[in-house]
């Protein structure tokens, strides 16, 4: 009595009942992918070999259509990204573009270099000693925040001997213990990673295990192991140890 009711609960729509759903994109197929700002940055999609994408904060898999940018101006393929000093470095064959933020979903693409880019995604290391290293074209280049110089001079014959199309599959970390970039290059006549070479901020020294090496990580213990994904001559899969002592311990 004295109530009147126009509408029954189970007719509102689902949509009504919470907040208003976002408007996300599906997590595109994608190459190429760092950590950036708390979220994700994916880049070099099926779609757009030229684009990178970025998630919501805190939200790896969540990315909106209006969160994008074409590092390069004339939509070059991203062949790396990696985060130094809080800005995002994009990398294309030819150039390095540093990607800023000035406010929340609005980026600013500037470039560092001009001819000098990343062919080997796997490549791109920081270092202690407060450098950025990779594989480019004709060498290894070295970005400390101010400037890209070229620090490949001493292995430089053996760098000329590289095949474009095979550098790509380069791969390197940065061993702690050593204090070094480690780095897994092609050699001439090769079709896979076989050549070790160790840059310690001054010098390069070279390692041959005769093994093809897919992966190169270091665990997140006090041991901090340098892991290696490697081919032996006779195909067998293996997971090496590098540089540590192996010992037979009765």
């Amino acid at each position: 009595p004295d109530n009147e009711t126009t509408c029954y609960p189970d007719e509102t729509a689902d949509g009504l009942l919470g907040a208003r759903a976002q408007d996300y994109l599906t997590v595109p197929t994608f190459k190429i992918m760092c950590s950036y700002n708390g979220g994700l940055a994916v880049a070099n999609t099926t779609a757009n070999p030229g684009i990178v994408h970025f998630s919501d904060p805190g939200y790896p898999g969540s990315f909106r259509p209006d969160r994008y940018i074409f590092p390069d101006p004339n939509g070059a393929e991203v062949t790396g990204l990696a985060t130094f000093n809080g800005v995002l470095l994009a990398f294309t064959v030819h150039n390095v573009y540093a990607v800023s933020e000035p406010s929340p979903g609005s980026y600013v693409s500037t470039p560092i270099t001009n001819g000098i880019g990343c062919v080997a995604p796997s490549s791109i290391c920081s270092t202690a000693w407060g450098e950025m290293v990779w594989l480019g074209r004709d060498g290894f280049y070295a970005y400390d925040g101010k400037g890209v110089s070229y620090i490949s001079e001493p292995i430089e014959r053996f760098l000329r001997g590289l095949e474009m199309g095979k550098t790509s599959r380069s791969v390197a970390v940065y061993n702690p213990r050593k204090r070094e970039y480690v780095c897994a290059v092609t050699a001439p006549g090769s079709n896979t990673p076989n050549a070790i070479f160790c840059y310690d901020g001054t010098g390069w020294r070279e390692q041959q295990h005769n093994r093809s090496y897919h992966h190169l990580c270091v665990t997140r213990d006090y041991r901090q192991y340098v892991l290696a994904a490697a081919q032996t001559n006779n195909e067998t899969n293996s997971l090496l140890v590098l540089d540590h002592e192996v010992r037979d311990d009765p």
